[in-house]
């Protein structure tokens, strides 16, 4: 009848009635005793497809143990398909938490807020995502990860359980379908709980056989050993196929973007991987910035962008690579660098190395304690690639094509300090290259 209404229990576990009529509500809309809107009808059907790890008894209290509270929440999100919210809180946690071959969206309420907290005495430690069908997309915002010990991997995302071997297509091991998204992580933080001398992840991500993932927004602070670190976690972000081979899985499209890595033995390592994208980030005291290395995959892309990197070996090294292309870059060597360090090395050990790069826009500074220890670009294997546009502000050589560069193309926009700022401008000792002062 007209201008009946229903009631209902909220989300919030408040009385309320849905309007059947228009008027002061639309028959959209739930509202309470007082005729206030609470939310519309959709948002509500939204809401209950949330479940939050409070709702299975964890506490949040950082004291009490709650593992048992997220692994049932992770078992029922998994099977129901929902979304499973972590509110506000410290959540002390003494194992893994899995979730097997089912999509995931795991969302806290913001950086500092919701909090995972493996402690030290933990058995097992972060977060493990298995899938065995494209159709599993997995998105974890919005959370910060701590451990109060060194070691393990924060997120896991591991798709080689949807790695096709040759039946598809024979010969070819694939990852299908190759179109499909698989994971996205944004706005998350990656630290120890205590100092950076005795706590921190081996591992931020690492991502395992996947396709066309995204890390957006997020943080990683590794541990390190020394003052002048002489060992640090080993990678902030990993992407690779299974044992680091392309033809185990064929994974391809990574973006990392808007993210800050510090205390890493390599913050962005790509390992047989088909293409991938660094954008806007930044990379200190690390002692590799990004790693790029597929020799099995065909045409392989790096793409580096506006990113700052401050290294103590090398802030961008990549190995048999195709269509790479350096732009709009700051590289750096790290102020306590003891050796010799690399703006962009390139290399390889395929025939051709790395071929087909462009290098232009990147300003080199050695801002290492001492300095003469910083080379900008080295080409140590490559060809048909260009130079140019570039800023060498303090360098022992600004550009080294050794004996394994050929054919490529140093242009005249490029900027070098006098000496003593830069001892070498071009040392060439490759064949068929142009070089143009």
């Amino acid at each position: 009848m007209a201008g009946d209404v229903e009631t209902v229990t909220s989300v919030f576990g408040r009385k309320g009635a849905v309007a059947a009529v228009a008027g002061d509500y639309r028959a959209d809309q739930i509202i309470d005793s007082a005729g206030k809107v609470m939310m519309t009808v959709a948002e509500r059907a939204r809401l209950a497809r949330v479940i939050t790890v409070t709702e299975f008894g964890a506490v949040g209290d950082g004291i009490a143990d709650d593992t048992a509270a997220f692994a049932a929440a992770a078992a029922h999100v998994a099977s129901h398909r929902r979304i499973l919210r972590v509110p506000a809180g410290t959540y002390l946690l003494k194992q893994r938490i899995s979730f097997a071959n089912a999509p995931v969206s795991l969302v806290g309420d913001g950086l500092g807020l919701s909090v995972l907290k493996w402690a030290a005495d933990a058995s097992s430690l972060g977060i493990a995502i298995t899938a065995n069908a494209d159709t599993q997309f997995h998105h974890i915002r919005d959370l910060s990860f701590q451990v109060d010990a060194k070691g393990g991997t924060a997120i896991t995302l591991d798709y080689s359980g949807e790695v096709d071997w040759g039946v598809i297509v024979p010969q070819k091991v694939h990852v299908f379908d190759r179109s499909s998204p698989r994971f996205l992580v944004e706005n998350c933080f990656f630290r120890g709980a205590q100092t950076i001398w005795t706590s921190g992840w081996d591992v931020g991500i690492d991502a395992i056989a996947a396709l066309k993932g995204t890390v957006l927004n997020c943080s990683f602070t590794g541990w390190q050993t020394g003052v002048t670190p002489t060992a640090n976690s080993p990678f902030a972000f990993h992407f690779h196929g299974v044992n680091d081979t392309y033809e185990n899985g064929h994974p391809v499209e990574f973006l990392v973007k808007g993210c800050s890595v510090y205390n890493a033995t390599t913050a962005v390592c790509f390992r047989g991987v088909e293409g991938a994208y660094v954008e806007n980030c930044n990379l200190v005291s690390v002692w590799n910035g990004v790693v790029f290395d597929a020799p099995q995959a065909p045409l392989p892309v790096l793409n580096v962008a506006n990113s700052h990197i401050n290294a103590l070996a090398a802030c961008i090294l990549a190995d048999d690579c195709d269509q790479a292309t350096i732009i709009g870059n700051s590289l750096y060597a790290f102020v306590n660098a003891s050796q010799a360090v690399a703006g962009v090395m390139l290399s390889g050990a395929s025939a051709r190395g790395c071929s087909w790069f462009k290098i232009i826009g990147n300003d080199f500074i050695d801002s290492s304690i001492g300095g003469n220890r910083f080379n900008g670009v080295v080409v140590g294997k490559g060809d048909y690639g260009l130079i140019d546009g570039n800023t060498f502000r303090i360098c022992v050589t600004a550009i080294w094509l050794t004996a394994g560069a050929s054919n490529c193309k140093v242009g005249n926009m490029n900027v070098y300090a006098p000496t003593p700022a830069v001892r070498n401008q071009v040392y060439n000792q490759g064949t068929g290259n142009i070089v143009r002062l």
